[in-house]
């Protein structure tokens, strides 16, 4: 009875002993049969492209919904309050409550105050009066306002696209590797 997957890179076993060439990652135990993806067969590659290509459109999107227009205006606004949310989160059988603090931030256009919550949350709330730099549309200041200092996207983001990037690449060159072989 075989349970798990394996994926096997070089020469090695399907179980990753120690001391092959090369590596080996499984959950399962099999002999004969063995239900091991091996890379440079067809199910593999298609399996790294089609992954690849979802993380590196996930770290575009990401890079997209962060990007912050040339035609939007700069102001400075100031955090209000934090609005927590609440998730849980279980490990090991152990149930934790995780809270993420979102700052709710307020700034002022020609005398009208509008009021958004940030899309970057943390698990400790920001300082209530902290100042932040907003951007928003100079002809709808409170529609899609964005909180022009949090650059977390613009870290996360292209670390996405690379990853993924790399992924659709690895499985580009195992298909061409499978076709010489055959």
């Amino acid at each position: 009875n075989n349970s798990g997957w394996q994926i096997n890179v070089g020469n090695t076993n399907p179980y990753g002993y120690p001391g092959n060439n090369g590596f080996g990652i499984g959950t399962g135990v099999g002999i004969g049969n063995s239900k091991a993806l091996k890379i440079g067969s067809l199910g593999s590659t298609i399996f790294l492209i089609i992954f690849g290509l979802v993380f590196a459109g996930f770290g575009f999107l990401l890079h997209s919904q962060a990007k912050i227009p040339a035609s939007y205006a700069r102001t400075t606004g100031q955090v209000t309050q934090e609005t927590p949310t609440y998730s849980t989160r279980v490990s090991n059988g152990i149930s934790q409550q995780i809270i993420t603090y979102y700052p709710t931030i307020s700034f002022s256009v020609s005398g009208q105050t509008y009021t958004f919550t940030g899309s970057s949350g943390s698990n400790r709330p920001a300082s209530t009066g902290q100042t932040v730099q907003v951007a928003y549309d100079p002809n709808a200041p409170g529609t899609n306002p964005k909180d022009a200092s949090d650059k977390s996207a613009n870290i996360i983001s292209p670390i996405f696209m690379a990853v993924g990037g790399l992924l659709v690449v690895f499985g580009l060159y195992s298909a061409i590797k499978s076709k010489r072989k055959s």
